[in-house]
């Protein structure tokens, strides 16, 4: 202490200054920081940042709940009023087939009375005075009818064979019939949006780095999209798998439209294509509104801390060297007496540098993370036309397997 006393008694006035003036600043510092750590300030705006978030959470879960239960009452009435349609038109057809049974049912018993009869009754003409004529005798008693013909394999086919060039047909084999591929169907998916729902939640990272390297999001489908002039199509089920971005000023997520899977009810056909579009939250802006949260504010104020650590030590390692002005130009004079002085300067600045560089690499390593919640309603795009391309789900040999 006495020699600090001493080294500070035979400084320049300046120099007493320019070291009060700093002590000063940097005492105040010291005291600023100390009470926004002891005081928990930090951990107020952590727990009131948790506090916003739930918040905003249980809004989202009673809007999915109110949204899920006005799809299933819709779904419900639309199953109901599909079933009386169809019992109507079961009624309908039923009475129908009644009807044309009782004709028919008449038309046989007609028949079946004439060909029990023996004789025809016919009217008088041609000298036929008796007014009816008799059924041959053979018929009378019985008529027999001719065996029906089978096409038995003992019973030769008399088909004429046409031999062309060493391939015919064998005489009496059957003919198979001719196996045709089916076409490919395809269908095309003009510029049309439609009403759905993310599966599953994002946290992305908001740095220019990780825009190289989208998240992804996968998308449910929920109504039949809906088309150019008023026409619907439907793709309710299908799934769309999107590439995702944060962007930090926006406070937004933006998805990209990358593939669109569907499967037909019975699970036989398949639609597996890119696409191009986005999506649009429920605000009607395109993206999706995302929380922000950061924790690089710890790093930087202690970044700030050994950086100011860093300025006394080099003040303190400075402190030895005096500085004059001769004909000559500035010539700067060491002090041999404060050799250790200007040594713990000089240690106390590059070990403050060097935490400080590590506090700073945290802090960019900490970048802002946007955060999306799950099962979010949102709008899909399609920006562009596409053809759809419907393929068989199983190959003829996994057809076999599955048969």
């Amino acid at each position: 202490m006495n020699k600090f006393q001493l080294w500070f008694t035979h400084l320049e006035p300046q120099h007493k200054q320019k070291y009060i003036k700093f002590g000063i600043i940097s005492f105040l510092v010291v005291v600023v920081l100390s009470w926004y750590f002891l005081s928990g300030e930090g951990d107020k705006r952590d727990a009131e940042q948790r506090a916003v978030k739930e918040g905003m959470q249980q809004e989202e879960v009673l809007d999915n709940f109110d949204l899920m239960a006005d799809d299933v009452s819709e779904t419900f009435a639309n199953q109901f009023e599909a079933q009386n349609t169809a019992i109507d038109q079961a009624i309908t057809t039923s009475a129908e087939a009644s009807s044309k049974t009782d004709q028919l049912a008449r038309q046989m018993t007609e028949m079946l009375v004439l060909l029990k009869q023996e004789k025809v009754n016919i009217p008088p003409s041609n000298g036929n005075e008796k007014g009816y004529f008799e059924l041959p005798q053979a018929q009378a008693e019985g008529y027999q009818p001719p065996p029906s013909f089978r096409n038995d394999d003992n019973i030769e086919m008399q088909d004429s064979v046409t031999i062309i060039g060493t391939i015919g047909r064998v005489q009496g084999a059957r003919q198979l019939a001719e196996k045709k591929s089916p076409k490919a169907e395809r269908y095309f998916l003009p510029i049309s949006f439609a009403k759905a729902q993310t599966l599953h939640g994002l946290r992305i990272v908001t740095s220019e780095g990780a825009m190289a390297d989208p998240e992804q999001l996968l998308i449910r489908i929920q109504a039949p999209s809906i088309l150019p002039n008023s026409i619907r199509s439907d793709l309710e089920g299908c799934f769309v798998m999107s590439s995702v971005t944060g962007h930090l000023a926006k406070r937004r997520v933006d998805p990209q439209l990358a593939y669109l899977s569907c499967l037909n009810k019975n699970g036989e056909s398949v639609i597996e294509e890119e696409v191009q579009g986005y999506v649009v939250d429920s605000d009607g802006n395109k993206g999706m509104s995302a929380n922000i949260v950061s924790q690089m504010s710890d790093f930087i104020w202690r970044a700030l801390l050994t950086g100011t650590v860093a300025g006394i030590g080099e003040g303190v390692s400075l402190a030895g060297v005096q500085n004059s002005i001769t004909g000559g130009g500035q010539v700067q004079t060491f002090d041999p007496n404060r050799i250790t002085q200007s040594a713990l300067g000089n240690g106390l600045k590059n070990g403050s540098e060097a935490i400080q560089d590590i506090f700073i690499d945290l802090a960019k390593q900490h970048a802002p993370v946007a955060e999306v919640g799950g099962t979010k309603h949102v709008y899909v795009v399609f920006q562009k036309g596409v053809w759809l391309n419907i393929k068989p789900r199983y190959t003829t040999a996994n057809a076999e397997t599955k048969n």
